[in-house]
Protein backbone atom coordinates (compact mmCIF):
# COMPACT_ATOMS: atom_id res chain seq x y z
CA UNK A 1 0.00 0.00 0.00
CA UNK A 2 2.62 2.63 0.88
CA UNK A 3 4.48 1.38 -2.24
CA UNK A 4 1.67 2.88 -4.27
CA UNK A 5 0.98 5.46 -2.49
CA UNK A 6 5.09 6.99 -2.60
CA UNK A 7 4.53 5.74 -6.36
CA UNK A 8 1.39 8.47 -6.94
CA UNK A 9 2.94 11.13 -4.77
CA UNK A 10 6.25 10.88 -7.04
CA UNK A 11 4.27 11.19 -10.10
CA UNK A 12 2.38 13.97 -8.75
CA UNK A 13 6.18 15.82 -7.85
CA UNK A 14 6.88 15.11 -11.64
CA UNK A 15 4.12 16.21 -13.17
CA UNK A 16 3.49 19.51 -11.16
CA UNK A 17 7.29 20.81 -11.27
CA UNK A 18 7.06 21.37 -15.02
CA UNK A 19 3.25 22.85 -14.53
CA UNK A 20 4.67 25.36 -11.86
CA UNK A 21 8.22 25.84 -13.93
CA UNK A 22 5.92 27.04 -17.03
CA UNK A 23 4.23 29.20 -14.83
CA UNK A 24 6.95 31.00 -13.43
CA UNK A 25 9.44 31.02 -16.24
CA UNK A 26 6.37 31.68 -19.24
CA UNK A 27 4.96 34.26 -16.82
CA UNK A 28 1.49 32.84 -18.41
CA UNK A 29 -1.73 31.95 -16.54
CA UNK A 30 -2.81 28.36 -17.56
CA UNK A 31 -4.79 28.10 -20.67
CA UNK A 32 -7.33 25.10 -19.81
CA UNK A 33 -10.36 25.24 -16.75
CA UNK A 34 -9.96 24.02 -13.62
CA UNK A 35 -11.86 20.75 -14.74
CA UNK A 36 -9.83 20.26 -17.74
CA UNK A 37 -6.68 21.02 -15.78
CA UNK A 38 -7.55 18.31 -12.77
CA UNK A 39 -8.10 16.04 -15.52
CA UNK A 40 -4.93 16.15 -17.68
CA UNK A 41 -2.92 16.31 -14.24
CA UNK A 42 -3.85 12.97 -12.85
CA UNK A 43 -3.73 11.34 -17.05
CA UNK A 44 -0.01 12.70 -16.95
CA UNK A 45 1.00 11.22 -13.33
CA UNK A 46 -0.67 7.91 -13.94
CA UNK A 47 1.14 8.38 -17.30
CA UNK A 48 4.46 8.85 -15.39
CA UNK A 49 4.06 5.81 -12.79
CA UNK A 50 3.60 3.72 -15.87
CA UNK A 51 6.79 4.74 -17.48
CA UNK A 52 8.81 4.47 -13.98
CA UNK A 53 8.40 0.97 -14.10
CA UNK A 54 9.82 0.32 -17.46
CA UNK A 55 13.57 -0.99 -16.76
CA UNK A 56 15.29 0.95 -19.63
CA UNK A 57 16.19 3.87 -18.62
CA UNK A 58 16.96 5.37 -21.49
CA UNK A 59 13.74 4.86 -22.68
CA UNK A 60 12.40 5.59 -19.51
CA UNK A 61 14.01 9.32 -20.01
CA UNK A 62 12.45 9.66 -23.18
CA UNK A 63 9.12 9.38 -22.98
CA UNK A 64 9.46 11.40 -19.77
CA UNK A 65 10.46 14.28 -22.06
CA UNK A 66 7.89 13.35 -24.23
CA UNK A 67 5.34 14.47 -21.11
CA UNK A 68 7.62 17.67 -20.50
CA UNK A 69 6.68 18.74 -23.90
CA UNK A 70 3.11 17.80 -23.39
CA UNK A 71 2.24 19.67 -20.57
CA UNK A 72 3.92 22.80 -21.93
CA UNK A 73 2.35 22.63 -25.49
CA UNK A 74 -1.22 21.59 -23.53
CA UNK A 75 -1.56 23.34 -20.56
CA UNK A 76 0.19 27.23 -21.73
CA UNK A 77 -0.90 26.52 -25.43
CA UNK A 78 2.29 26.78 -27.26
CA UNK A 79 3.45 26.69 -30.53
CA UNK A 80 5.57 23.05 -31.20
CA UNK A 81 8.99 24.87 -31.94
CA UNK A 82 8.86 26.78 -28.22
CA UNK A 83 7.51 23.50 -26.41
CA UNK A 84 10.50 21.36 -27.33
CA UNK A 85 12.98 24.22 -26.70
CA UNK A 86 11.27 24.98 -22.76
CA UNK A 87 11.49 21.04 -22.75
CA UNK A 88 15.11 20.52 -23.63
CA UNK A 89 15.88 23.66 -20.90
CA UNK A 90 13.73 22.23 -18.44
CA UNK A 91 15.22 18.69 -18.94
CA UNK A 92 19.01 20.00 -18.64
CA UNK A 93 18.15 21.51 -15.64
CA UNK A 94 16.95 18.30 -14.47
CA UNK A 95 19.70 16.24 -14.86
CA UNK A 96 22.21 18.82 -14.27
CA UNK A 97 20.57 18.82 -10.51
CA UNK A 98 20.22 15.21 -10.35
CA UNK A 99 23.95 15.05 -10.84
CA UNK A 100 25.02 17.41 -8.66
CA UNK A 101 22.86 15.78 -5.54
CA UNK A 102 24.41 12.70 -6.41
CA UNK A 103 28.30 14.10 -6.63
CA UNK A 104 27.00 16.34 -2.97
CA UNK A 105 25.63 13.35 -0.97
CA UNK A 106 28.41 10.48 -1.55
CA UNK A 107 31.81 13.19 -2.47
CA UNK A 108 31.14 16.29 -0.35
CA UNK A 109 29.10 14.56 2.48
CA UNK A 110 31.00 10.83 2.22
CA UNK A 111 27.29 9.14 2.08
CA UNK A 112 28.25 5.70 0.99
CA UNK A 113 26.56 5.07 -2.66
CA UNK A 114 24.92 1.86 -1.65
CA UNK A 115 23.28 3.73 1.27
CA UNK A 116 22.01 6.47 -1.43
CA UNK A 117 20.97 4.27 -3.96
CA UNK A 118 19.03 2.47 -1.77
CA UNK A 119 17.23 5.07 -0.04
CA UNK A 120 17.20 8.34 -1.61
CA UNK A 121 18.10 7.67 -5.65
CA UNK A 122 14.08 7.85 -7.13
CA UNK A 123 12.75 7.84 -3.73
CA UNK A 124 9.55 9.87 -2.53
CA UNK A 125 12.18 12.13 -0.69
CA UNK A 126 14.41 12.37 -3.69
CA UNK A 127 12.18 13.35 -6.51
CA UNK A 128 10.35 15.87 -3.60
CA UNK A 129 14.10 17.92 -3.34
CA UNK A 130 15.20 17.21 -6.72
CA UNK A 131 11.43 18.71 -8.15
CA UNK A 132 11.57 21.32 -5.49
CA UNK A 133 14.96 22.76 -6.41
CA UNK A 134 14.17 22.93 -9.87
CA UNK A 135 11.05 25.00 -8.94
CA UNK A 136 12.73 27.55 -6.78
CA UNK A 137 15.28 27.78 -10.15
CA UNK A 138 12.53 28.40 -11.83
CA UNK A 139 11.26 31.22 -9.06
CA UNK A 140 14.99 32.82 -9.00
CA UNK A 141 16.13 32.97 -12.72
CA UNK A 142 12.96 33.30 -14.07
CA UNK A 143 13.33 36.86 -15.81
CA UNK A 144 16.62 35.18 -17.56
CA UNK A 145 15.28 31.94 -18.54
CA UNK A 146 12.16 33.82 -19.73
CA UNK A 147 14.40 35.92 -22.16
CA UNK A 148 15.97 32.53 -23.77
CA UNK A 149 12.25 31.11 -24.21
CA UNK A 150 10.41 34.33 -25.08
CA UNK A 151 13.27 35.43 -27.63
CA UNK A 152 12.94 35.26 -31.46
CA UNK A 153 15.13 32.33 -32.02
CA UNK A 154 17.04 32.94 -35.70
CA UNK A 155 19.48 29.96 -34.97
CA UNK A 156 16.70 27.72 -34.34
CA UNK A 157 18.59 24.68 -36.22
CA UNK A 158 21.65 25.47 -34.54
CA UNK A 159 20.29 25.88 -31.10
CA UNK A 160 17.79 22.98 -31.20
CA UNK A 161 20.95 20.46 -32.66
CA UNK A 162 23.44 21.96 -29.52
CA UNK A 163 20.24 21.45 -27.08
CA UNK A 164 19.78 17.77 -28.32
CA UNK A 165 23.51 17.05 -28.21
CA UNK A 166 23.88 19.01 -24.49
CA UNK A 167 21.09 16.85 -23.52
CA UNK A 168 22.53 13.51 -25.07
CA UNK A 169 25.86 14.27 -23.20
CA UNK A 170 24.49 14.80 -19.99
CA UNK A 171 21.97 11.86 -20.06
CA UNK A 172 24.87 9.81 -21.27
CA UNK A 173 26.97 10.98 -18.42
CA UNK A 174 24.64 10.48 -15.80
CA UNK A 175 23.75 7.26 -16.54
CA UNK A 176 27.25 6.26 -17.11
CA UNK A 177 29.18 7.64 -14.35
CA UNK A 178 26.07 7.81 -11.52
CA UNK A 179 25.86 4.79 -10.55
CA UNK A 180 29.72 4.10 -10.55
CA UNK A 181 31.57 7.35 -10.02
CA UNK A 182 35.31 7.14 -10.74
CA UNK A 183 37.91 9.79 -12.05
CA UNK A 184 39.57 8.54 -14.72
CA UNK A 185 40.53 9.52 -18.81
CA UNK A 186 36.87 8.05 -19.77
CA UNK A 187 35.60 10.42 -17.01
CA UNK A 188 37.34 13.18 -17.50
CA UNK A 189 36.68 13.14 -21.44
CA UNK A 190 32.87 12.66 -21.00
CA UNK A 191 33.28 15.98 -18.67
CA UNK A 192 35.09 17.57 -21.23
CA UNK A 193 32.62 17.07 -23.66
CA UNK A 194 29.62 17.63 -21.78
CA UNK A 195 30.98 21.00 -20.96
CA UNK A 196 32.15 22.05 -24.71
CA UNK A 197 27.72 21.19 -25.81
CA UNK A 198 26.48 22.95 -22.83
CA UNK A 199 29.02 26.10 -23.13
CA UNK A 200 28.27 26.42 -26.94
CA UNK A 201 24.91 26.05 -26.27
CA UNK A 202 24.86 29.35 -23.69
CA UNK A 203 26.93 31.12 -26.28
CA UNK A 204 24.77 30.71 -29.28
CA UNK A 205 21.75 31.70 -26.90
CA UNK A 206 23.48 34.77 -25.95
CA UNK A 207 24.18 35.75 -29.22
CA UNK A 208 20.57 35.02 -30.27
CA UNK A 209 19.73 37.46 -27.40
CA UNK A 210 22.22 40.27 -27.53
CA UNK A 211 21.03 40.37 -31.59
CA UNK A 212 17.43 40.62 -30.33
CA UNK A 213 18.42 43.36 -28.38
CA UNK A 214 19.92 45.45 -30.86
CA UNK A 215 16.83 44.37 -33.36
CA UNK A 216 14.91 46.09 -30.88
CA UNK A 217 17.09 49.30 -30.07
CA UNK A 218 17.28 50.01 -34.00
CA UNK A 219 13.41 49.32 -34.51
CA UNK A 220 12.50 51.71 -31.97
CA UNK A 221 15.07 54.26 -33.35
CA UNK A 222 13.56 53.62 -36.46
CA UNK A 223 9.45 54.09 -35.10
CA UNK A 224 10.87 57.44 -33.63
CA UNK A 225 12.42 58.59 -36.49
CA UNK A 226 9.07 58.19 -38.51
CA UNK A 227 7.32 60.76 -35.97
CA UNK A 228 10.78 63.04 -36.01
CA UNK A 229 10.28 63.32 -40.00
CA UNK A 230 7.16 64.24 -39.42
CA UNK A 231 8.36 66.85 -36.87
CA UNK A 232 10.99 67.81 -39.08
CA UNK A 233 8.58 68.53 -42.28
CA UNK A 234 6.05 70.28 -39.51
CA UNK A 235 8.80 72.85 -39.03
CA UNK A 236 10.06 73.08 -42.79
CA UNK A 237 6.44 74.65 -43.37
CA UNK A 238 6.50 76.55 -40.18
CA UNK A 239 9.50 77.82 -41.10
CA UNK A 240 8.14 79.42 -44.47
CA UNK A 241 5.52 80.49 -42.21
CA UNK A 242 7.76 82.40 -39.81
CA UNK A 243 8.92 84.89 -42.91
CA UNK A 244 5.04 85.67 -42.61
CA UNK A 245 5.33 86.05 -38.65
CA UNK A 246 8.59 88.16 -39.48
CA UNK A 247 6.98 90.59 -41.49
CA UNK A 248 3.91 90.93 -38.65
CA UNK A 249 6.81 91.46 -36.21
CA UNK A 250 8.07 94.18 -38.40
CA UNK A 251 4.52 96.10 -39.20
CA UNK A 252 4.34 95.85 -34.93
CA UNK A 253 7.62 97.81 -34.57
CA UNK A 254 6.95 99.83 -37.07
CA UNK A 255 3.24 100.42 -35.91
CA UNK A 256 5.18 100.70 -32.53
CA UNK A 257 3.25 98.90 -30.43
CA UNK A 258 3.56 97.51 -27.03
CA UNK A 259 6.96 96.22 -26.48
CA UNK A 260 5.91 94.06 -23.86
CA UNK A 261 3.28 92.64 -26.34
CA UNK A 262 5.95 91.87 -28.77
CA UNK A 263 7.99 90.24 -26.56
CA UNK A 264 4.87 87.62 -26.12
CA UNK A 265 4.40 87.38 -29.73
CA UNK A 266 7.73 86.35 -30.20
CA UNK A 267 8.39 84.15 -27.45
CA UNK A 268 5.13 81.94 -28.34
CA UNK A 269 6.73 81.68 -31.90
CA UNK A 270 9.91 79.84 -30.49
CA UNK A 271 7.92 77.85 -28.11
CA UNK A 272 6.92 76.05 -31.59
CA UNK A 273 10.46 75.38 -32.98
CA UNK A 274 12.16 72.57 -32.78
CA UNK A 275 16.24 72.54 -33.54
CA UNK A 276 17.16 71.49 -37.29
CA UNK A 277 19.71 72.53 -39.10
CA UNK A 278 17.76 73.14 -42.32
CA UNK A 279 20.36 72.85 -45.13
CA UNK A 280 22.02 69.44 -43.60
CA UNK A 281 18.59 68.26 -43.75
CA UNK A 282 17.89 68.93 -47.24
CA UNK A 283 21.29 67.15 -48.18
CA UNK A 284 19.17 63.83 -47.49
CA UNK A 285 15.81 65.12 -49.39
CA UNK A 286 15.78 62.17 -51.72
CA UNK A 287 15.47 59.47 -49.08
CA UNK A 288 11.86 58.69 -49.01
CA UNK A 289 10.11 59.71 -45.68
CA UNK A 290 9.72 56.62 -44.22
CA UNK A 291 12.28 56.79 -41.07
CA UNK A 292 15.21 56.59 -43.08
CA UNK A 293 15.67 59.69 -44.07
CA UNK A 294 15.52 61.00 -40.46
CA UNK A 295 17.76 57.76 -39.18
CA UNK A 296 20.68 59.13 -42.01
CA UNK A 297 20.19 63.17 -40.49
CA UNK A 298 20.58 61.90 -36.76
CA UNK A 299 23.25 59.39 -37.54
CA UNK A 300 25.08 62.14 -39.50
CA UNK A 301 24.20 64.74 -36.97
CA UNK A 302 25.84 62.66 -33.97
CA UNK A 303 28.87 61.91 -36.39
CA UNK A 304 28.92 65.76 -37.02
CA UNK A 305 29.04 66.35 -33.57
CA UNK A 306 32.25 64.35 -32.40
CA UNK A 307 34.21 66.62 -34.90
CA UNK A 308 34.34 63.74 -38.00
CA UNK A 309 34.36 65.53 -40.92
CA UNK A 310 31.10 63.69 -43.37
CA UNK A 311 30.77 64.06 -46.87
CA UNK A 312 26.91 63.53 -48.59
CA UNK A 313 25.79 62.33 -51.80
CA UNK A 314 22.28 61.58 -52.52
CA UNK A 315 21.60 60.79 -55.97
CA UNK A 316 18.22 62.48 -57.21
CA UNK A 317 17.55 59.11 -58.78
CA UNK A 318 16.58 57.91 -54.96
CA UNK A 319 13.58 59.52 -54.81
CA UNK A 320 12.14 57.41 -57.34
CA UNK A 321 14.02 53.75 -56.34
CA UNK A 322 12.90 50.71 -54.51
CA UNK A 323 13.12 52.43 -51.09
CA UNK A 324 9.82 53.39 -51.53
CA UNK A 325 8.09 50.57 -51.78
CA UNK A 326 10.02 48.10 -48.97
CA UNK A 327 7.49 45.58 -47.14
CA UNK A 328 7.60 46.38 -43.46
CA UNK A 329 10.00 43.93 -42.59
CA UNK A 330 12.40 44.33 -45.35
CA UNK A 331 12.36 48.22 -44.33
CA UNK A 332 13.04 47.17 -40.85
CA UNK A 333 15.97 45.06 -41.84
CA UNK A 334 17.39 47.77 -43.68
CA UNK A 335 17.08 49.97 -40.85
CA UNK A 336 18.99 47.42 -38.77
CA UNK A 337 21.90 46.84 -41.13
CA UNK A 338 22.40 50.69 -41.90
CA UNK A 339 21.98 51.17 -38.88
CA UNK A 340 24.73 48.83 -37.74
CA UNK A 341 27.29 50.44 -40.54
CA UNK A 342 26.71 54.19 -39.71
CA UNK A 343 27.28 53.11 -35.61
CA UNK A 344 30.18 50.76 -36.49
CA UNK A 345 31.72 53.95 -39.09
CA UNK A 346 31.01 56.59 -36.14
CA UNK A 347 32.89 54.57 -33.52
CA UNK A 348 35.97 54.09 -35.84
CA UNK A 349 36.48 57.59 -37.23
CA UNK A 350 35.93 59.27 -33.96
CA UNK A 351 39.28 57.43 -32.55
CA UNK A 352 40.98 57.88 -35.80
CA UNK A 353 43.52 60.63 -36.76
CA UNK A 354 41.61 61.87 -39.60
CA UNK A 355 38.30 61.64 -38.25
CA UNK A 356 36.16 61.40 -41.88
CA UNK A 357 33.21 59.61 -43.10
CA UNK A 358 31.41 58.99 -46.19
CA UNK A 359 27.61 58.34 -47.03
CA UNK A 360 26.32 57.31 -50.59
CA UNK A 361 23.31 56.40 -52.01
CA UNK A 362 22.56 55.84 -55.71
CA UNK A 363 20.52 53.82 -58.06
CA UNK A 364 22.08 50.99 -60.17
CA UNK A 365 19.82 49.94 -62.81
CA UNK A 366 17.11 48.60 -60.30
CA UNK A 367 18.98 48.33 -57.85
CA UNK A 368 19.99 50.37 -54.75
CA UNK A 369 23.77 51.25 -53.60
CA UNK A 370 24.21 52.14 -50.13
CA UNK A 371 28.09 52.86 -49.24
CA UNK A 372 29.47 53.92 -46.03
CA UNK A 373 32.77 54.68 -45.78
CA UNK A 374 34.80 55.31 -42.27
CA UNK A 375 38.93 55.67 -41.78
CA UNK A 376 40.22 54.03 -39.41
CA UNK A 377 43.80 53.63 -37.36
CA UNK A 378 45.56 50.27 -36.95
CA UNK A 379 43.99 46.99 -38.36
CA UNK A 380 40.88 45.82 -39.35
CA UNK A 381 39.87 41.97 -40.48
CA UNK A 382 37.86 42.11 -43.34
CA UNK A 383 35.98 39.50 -42.32
CA UNK A 384 35.09 40.34 -38.73
CA UNK A 385 31.64 39.40 -37.59
CA UNK A 386 32.04 36.34 -39.24
CA UNK A 387 32.57 34.96 -36.08
CA UNK A 388 30.40 34.53 -32.92
CA UNK A 389 31.85 37.25 -31.29
CA UNK A 390 34.18 39.78 -32.38
CA UNK A 391 37.62 41.28 -30.93
CA UNK A 392 36.85 44.51 -32.26
CA UNK A 393 34.42 45.61 -29.08
CA UNK A 394 31.43 44.23 -27.83
CA UNK A 395 28.64 46.16 -29.50
CA UNK A 396 30.36 46.41 -32.60
CA UNK A 397 30.73 42.47 -32.98
CA UNK A 398 27.27 41.89 -32.40
CA UNK A 399 26.10 43.97 -34.83
CA UNK A 400 28.08 42.70 -37.78
CA UNK A 401 26.29 39.48 -36.62
CA UNK A 402 22.83 40.86 -36.65
CA UNK A 403 23.74 42.10 -39.66
CA UNK A 404 24.83 38.67 -41.02
CA UNK A 405 22.03 36.77 -40.01
CA UNK A 406 19.94 39.40 -41.98
CA UNK A 407 21.78 38.68 -45.15
CA UNK A 408 21.78 35.41 -44.56
CA UNK A 409 18.34 35.23 -44.20
CA UNK A 410 16.74 38.07 -47.10
CA UNK A 411 18.01 37.76 -50.65
CA UNK A 412 17.53 40.81 -51.04
CA UNK A 413 20.19 42.13 -49.56
CA UNK A 414 23.61 41.99 -50.52
CA UNK A 415 27.08 43.01 -48.70
CA UNK A 416 30.59 43.58 -49.48
CA UNK A 417 33.72 44.97 -47.58
CA UNK A 418 36.54 46.50 -49.04
CA UNK A 419 39.80 48.53 -47.70
CA UNK A 420 41.09 51.00 -49.69
CA UNK A 421 44.43 52.18 -47.51
CA UNK A 422 42.96 54.04 -44.57
CA UNK A 423 39.53 53.91 -45.51
CA UNK A 424 36.80 50.91 -44.62
CA UNK A 425 34.10 50.77 -46.84
CA UNK A 426 30.89 49.66 -46.39
CA UNK A 427 28.59 48.74 -50.01
CA UNK A 428 25.14 47.52 -49.07
CA UNK A 429 22.99 46.69 -52.14
CA UNK A 430 19.47 46.24 -52.43
CA UNK A 431 18.28 44.24 -54.90
CA UNK A 432 15.01 45.22 -57.05
CA UNK A 433 13.07 41.84 -57.06
CA UNK A 434 11.43 41.34 -60.18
Amino acid sequence: MLRYVSEILSGTFLVIAPIFFGKNVLNEKIKVNKKKLVIFTLIMIFSYIIIYKISTEVLKTMLGFIIYMIIFKYLYKLNYKKSIFITFIYAIIMVVIELLIIFTITIIFRIPKELFYNNLAGSLLGNFISNAIVVIISLILNEKLRKIIDAEIENTIKIVILSVLTFICIIYFFYKFSNRFQINQEFISSLIIMIFFFVSLIMVIRQTLENNKLKFEYDKLLDFMKTYEVEIEKQRIQHHENKNQLLTIKSKIIDQENKQNIIKYIDSLLDENITINQAYYAKFQYLPSNGLKALFYFKASEAENKGINITISISPKIKNSLLNNLSPNNFKQLGRIVGVYLDNAIEASTISKSKSMGIEVYKEKDDVKIIITNSFDGEIDPDVGNEIFSTKGKKRGHGLMLVKNIINSNNMFVQRREIRQNVYVQILTIKHKK
